[in-house]
């Protein structure tokens, strides 16, 4: 439990460094072509630990292993279609209502006890998203829309993974999430496919880099602590949205995205306090 937190957030970090990336690529490459990169990169490292050992490909879970992976895929499509047409700070704080869908669903699915520091954290992390969000400028568009389904897959995704984590590695839930993209994005690739120059192929394999870092220490975040005491932590990537907009697209943040990082840092440090 006590290492959950460093994992979670490790995986708010790569995350967003992904985000990032995938706004800096052409918008001219198709979602599925960036969905293979995401996942071949990982899928290349898993190879690698697959020539060591092969235990981790044994699961009596296939079926959820192929639901939570749809919950993932369609998450990573609404995701990446809003990424490069709205602020990465506007999709941050729209994907990060993930927590409070977690708060709601997973008591019933999960049968977790909350604890009441938790219901706060929540409470105090949404009510920075939502200062944070209050004064961005440009209207609510379809992409705001997609990027908030978005959020719901990924909640579901949070719950799931916690599920297959009490029978399953964090192995075998990366490697079958992994193999699921493949298959997925391959069935398309060759109609959409655009060869990318080498800027943006250092871009795409930086982004599964990152995914693969990202996915697995969310997979161990959740897996060893309960879902809604990680999912607050989730909130970081806010920070982090903050802080590459102001160094790569010269964003000048004001009080309302400060007051914002507060609340959101003093949520994650009470929740930290709290792991025994």
């Amino acid at each position: 439990m006590k290492s959950a937190p460093i994992y979670a957030i490790i995986a708010s970090l790569s995350f967003s460094l992904m985000y990032a990336a995938i706004k800096l690529l052409n918008s001219g490459y198709n979602v599925f072509q960036i969905l293979f990169f995401r996942s071949a990169i990982p899928l290349f490292i898993l190879i690698i630990f697959l020539l060591k050992d092969t235990y981790f490909l044994k699961t009596n879970k296939l079926k959820n292993h192929f639901i939570r992976s749809i919950f993932g895929i369609l998450s990573m499509i609404c995701i990446f279609l809003s990424a490069s047409k709205i602020s990465l700070i506007s999709l941050t704080l729209i994907i990060f209502t993930m927590p409070l869908i977690v708060g709601i669903i997973s008591p019933i699915i999960l049968g977790e006890k909350i604890r009441k520091e938790v219901y706060f954290c929540s409470f105090l992390g949404f009510i920075g998203i939502l200062i944070g969000l209050g004064p961005l400028d440009g209207e609510v568009n379809f992409y705001h829309i997609i990027a908030l389904l978005g959020s719901f897959f990924y909640a579901m995704v949070a719950i799931s993974v916690r599920k297959l984590g009490e029978t399953d590695s964090v192995l075998t839930t990366f490697f079958y999430f992994t193999l699921f993209c493949i298959i997925f994005s391959s069935i398309t690739l060759p109609t959409v496919w655009i060869n990318p120059n080498f800027l943006d192929l250092l871009i795409f394999i930086f982004i599964g880099l990152m995914g693969a870092t990202g996915q697995y220490s969310m997979v161990r975040a959740y897996k060893e602590g309960n879902a809604n005491f990680i999912a607050p932590f989730e909130y970081l990537q806010f920070l982090w949205a903050l802080i590459l907009g102001i160094f790569i697209w010269d964003d000048n943040p004001d009080v309302f995205n400060f007051l914002a990082a507060f609340c959101i840092i003093l949520s994650t440090l009470i929740l930290s306090r709290k792991v025994h």
